[in-house]
């Protein structure tokens, strides 16, 4: 079973000084005296499993910086996203409303804004945060074609980030160019930078792509949607011309991403304000690749790779956190969006070198799947103000959550006529006695409700499962027409939730 004694491998870091909760935090400023409300830090990883840290399991890939973090924090061994899918899990966690109300899926890099103008960023920057965005963002820009020549708006800064460096999409869509508050990075047409031109439906200027110029790439494409235009050696989803100064190498994003997000700490941590940072890495999404450091650095090829190239910058950030003085008044989470699917898009060994490791461990299914293989993640919490002692939980709990929930935390009420649908679920993180709520969680094809140990699945052609996770935490023995009170009940509950007004 997932709770067996692997969970506590990781408590041999309490040996190691980096690991307590007295000792080697850095220094603790004055500064802090400034501000009562505590910083609110999101790490988010991409695509990364339950099984693929330490401190779950994993002994073949090291996550030597998360496992200390849940080392002195907590460790919800059942953590769940809202979806298997990166953009309705990022949209739900950010506006508090579930994904399927709208019908949102995984959108093109070239999607309108989707993130309502109320969430999690705007909330907290009217009551006084300064606000911050780095990384992969995927939740849609502007508000009709996108002119990737000029700012664009709405970007992040105009639903309540004062900052953002953003991936627009993912790495594996064009464009792959980064912005900065709204404005593509090193892209200057009037300096003779090409003009940027995207397309999701037809090719546009005379880029080699991945299935005309196969031979080009450094990465060989397997799903037919990934043979667009070739950047950096890798062919994407979609096509682009221009902006050949602005363009990524992915060698170089984590680097980037992890200085910017240092930076904005650094800039911050001085201010009378709170801050908010939503870091959002790109590990270990495809393409995945590693920098020099991390290649060839694990036990279970580039996917173990850039799982260490994550921990590396979860590191880093807790580091800067100490270093400016503010780490003990900062509540911190290392999530992911959703759970991995090892080969996807490109043939990049990543399935054939795991050298044994299995992100799922018992669980099954995969991204985009209903089952726990899907949504189950990696859930570390930590505030060393106020959890004091670490502990393994095995509550279930999902980031869906995160905007009633940072609210509570906070010490901030939301406005009373505010129409989420989520629950805050603050009094498991500090009441070892509370309670789990109920849970939704969803997929392309289905939508399913956790309460308690039972977990209950429609599908959208109206096939139903129903699950006993206590005993059954591979979901292989479906009980829905053994257990029927207990499917009635779950079924009337989703049918609640799902029939609510916006």
């Amino acid at each position: 079973m997932l709770q067996n004694n692997k969970l506590a491998l990781y408590t041999i870091l309490l040996s190691i000084g980096a690991v307590t909760s007295t000792d080697a935090i850095g220094k603790e400023s004055k500064k802090q005296d400034n501000k009562s409300r505590p910083n609110v830090v999101i790490i988010m990883a991409d695509d990364i499993g339950w099984g693929d840290v330490g401190c779950n399991g994993a002994e073949k890939i090291k996550t030597p910086n998360i496992d200390a973090l849940a080392a002195r924090g907590i460790n919800f061994t059942n953590g769940y996203a809202p979806a298997s899918t990166s953009t309705p899990s990022r949209y739900t966690m950010l506006s508090g409303k579930f994904a399927f109300r709208k019908n949102i899926y995984i959108l093109p890099g070239d999607a309108t804004m989707i993130v309502p103008e109320m969430n999690l960023a705007s909330f907290l920057q009217d009551n006084g945060y300064n606000t911050g965005v780095v990384g992969k963002w995927h939740l849609g820009l502007g508000d009709d074609k996108i002119d990737w020549n000029s700012k664009i708006s709405p970007s992040p800064n105009d639903i309540g980030f004062g900052y953002s460096f953003i991936i627009p999409g993912t790495g594996d869509r064009v464009p792959c160019v980064l912005l900065e508050n709204g404005s593509v990075v090193n892209h200057d047409v009037e300096k003779g930078d090409m003009p940027i031109e995207i397309s999701y439906k037809s090719k546009v200027g005379n880029d080699p792509t991945g299935l005309e110029n196969p031979e080009m790439q450094k990465l060989k494409w397997v799903a037919k949607n990934h043979r667009g235009t070739i950047v950096n050696g890798i062919a994407r989803i979609g096509w682009m011309s221009g902006g050949y100064g602005a363009r990524w190498v992915d060698e170089e994003l984590s680097e980037r991403l992890t200085i910017k997000a240092e930076d904005f700490i650094e800039s911050n941590a001085d201010s009378s304000s709170p801050f908010f940072l939503y870091y959002a890495t790109h590990d270990a999404h495809e393409p995945r690749i590693a920098n020099a450091k991390h290649l060839g650095g694990s036990d279970c090829g580039i996917y173990g790779d850039v799982i260490e190239q994550f921990d590396t910058s979860v590191g880093r950030i807790i580091d800067k956190l100490k270093e400016e003085g503010v780490y003990e008044n900062s509540i911190i989470f290392v999530l992911s969006d959703n759970g991995p699917r090892i080969k996807e898009g490109y043939e990049d060994g990543g399935l054939e070198n795991l050298n044994g490791h299995n992100p799922y461990r018992e669980l099954r299914g995969d991204k985009a799947t209903i089952y726990e293989g899907g949504l189950r993640i990696p859930y570390i919490v930590s505030w060393a103000n106020k959890i004091k002692k670490n502990r393994i939980d095995s509550r279930h709990v999902s980031f869906s959550n995160m905007l009633p929930t940072v609210a509570s935390l906070v010490g901030l009420q939301l406005p009373s006529d505010i129409n989420i649908d989520v629950q805050d679920e603050s009094q498991i993180y500090l009441d070892k006695k509370a309670i789990s709520n109920d849970i939704v969680m969803e997929c392309y094809t289905a939508t399913a409700i956790r309460s308690g140990s039972w977990k209950y699945i429609r599908y959208k052609n109206s096939k139903e499962e129903l699950y006993n996770l206590a005993d059954d935490v591979s979901e292989s023995n479906d009980l829905i027409s053994v257990q029927t009170e207990i499917a009635d009940r779950l079924r009337d509950k989703l049918d609640g939730i799902m029939n609510q007004p916006e």
